[in-house]
């Protein structure tokens, strides 16, 4: 199950045409910052109950939500902003160099839990 503690840190965060970074701190704080236009940043807070996550965005009225996995190392979840609606939202934390070369257990993992893995490190379109 997800807690504070598994949350923090930092997360890719891709959905539509988007892919973001999200940087999450335990106090509740969140970063945000667009990978293909680095200008592009933004903060807010984040809540946690249960496995659900809950974001509040400094200056934005949009509504974002995820759904974390029992390891908490990946979430699914649905965004709704002024620029479109999306449930096809995928957040995955990233790893430390340490386990970033296991890239077939984390996909076995999410593969079990019925996530779609897309890691940094991973072509979106392979298939198990």
């Amino acid at each position: 199950m997800a807690d504070i503690s598994t949350m923090a840190g930092t997360w890719i965060v891709t959905y539509g045409r988007y892919k973001y970074d999200y940087t999450f701190d335990k106090s509740g704080s969140v970063r945000w910052r667009d990978v293909w236009d680095k200008a592009q940043i933004g903060i807010g807070r984040w809540t946690l109950s249960g496995k659900k996550v809950t974001f509040n965005w400094a200056g934005s009225t949009t509504k974002e939500i995820w759904v974390v996995d029992a390891d908490g190392a990946n979430a699914i979840g649905d965004v709704h902003a002024g620029y479109g609606n999306f449930d096809d939202l995928v957040a995955t934390k990233s790893t430390s160099a340490a386990t970033a070369n296991d890239l077939m257990k984390q996909w076995a993992e999410c593969y079990k839990d019925g996530i779609p893995f897309r890691g940094p490190h991973m072509c979106h379109f392979a298939i198990p």
